[in-house]
């Protein structure tokens, strides 16, 4: 069975009460996914290179770095608080997903400002066993909505984070899903992609 991803939205209100639910099954991965994970297992115990072809977020063709010194930062999307250039990320543009997305429609910025979402950190579960062959992770962001009114929410995604050139850290977009949710003032909307794989 191929790689699943399931996607949920979930909204809560100021005293943690949940106020609303989007449940998709994702149709997500872009080129970006299939490019770091081939970086990913190109790489040899004490040995180095790179690859190109992989646009950044910004649109420009990068030499990712694989291998020695290079896999601390290699395909990490574990984004912290108050940072939108990796990890989980959120924005209003409703174009459909397409594989060679490289960035959201229309992303929503991180800040209290207006049509801005607060980012907290990016976290991911370690794997577990949820029934028979099937084993499962989860990735899970938290926004708060301190902009004063409403935001509607129409895509997600994930950015991971890679070295490339001589080093420098770029943004890799991996994951591209549609679905709407409205996030009113003062609540908060907590996405969790969940990949699993059964044999």
């Amino acid at each position: 069975m191929p790689v699943k991803v399931n996607l949920d939205l979930i909204t809560r209100d100021q005293s943690g009460n949940v106020v609303d639910v989007k449940h998709s099954e994702g149709h997500s991965f872009v080129q970006g996914f299939i490019f770091m994970l081939c970086y990913v297992l190109q790489c040899s115990y004490g040995g180095a290179g790179s690859q190109s072809n992989i646009k950044d977020t910004g649109g420009t063709v990068r030499a990712v770095l694989y291998g020695a010194g290079n896999m601390s930062t290699c395909m990490a999307c574990e984004g912290p608080t108050n940072q939108q250039l990796y990890g989980i990320v959120v924005g209003s543009g409703s174009t459909a997903p397409a594989y060679g997305d490289y960035q959201l429609t229309t992303l929503i910025a991180n800040g209290s400002g207006s049509g801005q979402l607060n980012y907290e950190a990016t976290t991911n579960s370690s794997p577990v066993n949820t029934s028979g062959n099937t084993m499962a992770f989860t990735i899970t962001r938290t926004f708060i909505n301190n902009s004063g009114a409403t935001i509607t929410v129409n895509e997600v995604g994930m950015i991971c984070s890679s070295q490339y050139g001589s080093g420098t850290q770029g943004y890799f977009l991996i994951l591209h899903d549609l679905s709407t949710i409205a996030v009113a003032a003062s609540n908060t909307l907590t996405v969790v992609y969940s990949i699993s794989t059964t044999t």
